[in-house]
């Protein structure tokens, strides 16, 4: 584990790496982060949405999204144990891959499921 700079989980140095706060990403975690003006979306359970993420370097990995409802004691309460026990299900079997923001650069091709 640890962010794509070599930092160990966690840590706020490693020797001669600047580490931007640990953990799996760039900066803090999220539920330590004040997010404040967000946009939110709302879809009924079941609803079939397109969902999409971006990366500037060839990520090379495999995704899921997971949604975990905020408890009464707000964001920081959640936990790794709830996202884990609640991915959802890709529909269909295609995916796209797209370059840049022009969807007439979008390439299907069939999925790779693990679950």
């Amino acid at each position: 584990g640890g962010n794509p700079k070599g930092c160990p989980i966690g840590a706020p140095a490693k020797e001669g790496v600047d580490c931007p706060g640990g953990g799996f990403s760039y900066g803090p975690y999220a539920e330590k982060f004040n997010f404040s003006d967000v946009q939110v979306t709302e879809w009924r359970a079941g609803e079939v949405v397109e969902a999409a993420w971006g990366v500037i370097a060839n990520h090379g990995g495999g995704y899921s999204y997971r949604l975990c409802k905020v408890p009464e004691e707000g964001v920081s309460a959640l936990t790794e144990e709830c996202f884990q026990s609640t991915p959802l299900d890709f529909y269909g079997d295609k995916q796209w891959v797209q370059y840049g923001e022009d969807s007439s650069t979008r390439i299907q091709f069939t999925a790779n499921r693990t679950r």
